[in-house]
């Protein structure tokens, strides 16, 4: 395993880089999360995760009761992972139930809305350098 590419790539998935940090998850766990995320999932929930990823983590290094409850949800999804990859046996419905119900359709609504922007805002660009 290359650490370096890891350590390069941790700004992905902050929630369960904060999460593995304090040993909520494991470290395997988080590299588990975090090759699943860069490697199969689109750019658009990539970059709609890293909207509300940010305001979730400052609120969970605030509150240690926030921190527990969210932290849940990411070792659902965790277990989720490891069903989808062969490592667990069983599935994990709430791990399945939270990524196909919540996780993934906030995160590609906001993740379009945050390409768009970027579309509108190279669109400008280019009208600007034009003059």
């Amino acid at each position: 395993m290359n650490i370096y590419n890891w350590q390069v790539q941790d700004y992905r998935k902050t929630i369960c880089k904060f999460l593995s940090s304090k040993e909520i998850i494991s470290y395997k766990d988080w590299i588990i999360d975090s090759n699943h995320f860069n490697r199969e999932t689109s750019e658009t929930i990539q970059a709609g995760y890293s909207i509300w990823a940010k305001p979730v983590l400052a609120f969970m290094k605030k509150s240690k009761t926030f921190e527990k409850i969210a932290s849940k949800p990411a070792q659902w999804l965790i277990e989720d992972i490891k069903f989808k990859k062969g490592i667990n046996k069983k599935p994990h419905i709430r791990g399945y139930l939270f990524r196909h119900i919540l996780f993934n359709p906030i995160s590609w609504c906001l993740g379009n809305l945050k390409l768009l922007g970027n579309t509108k805002e190279n669109k400008q660009v280019v009208a600007a350098n034009k003059r």
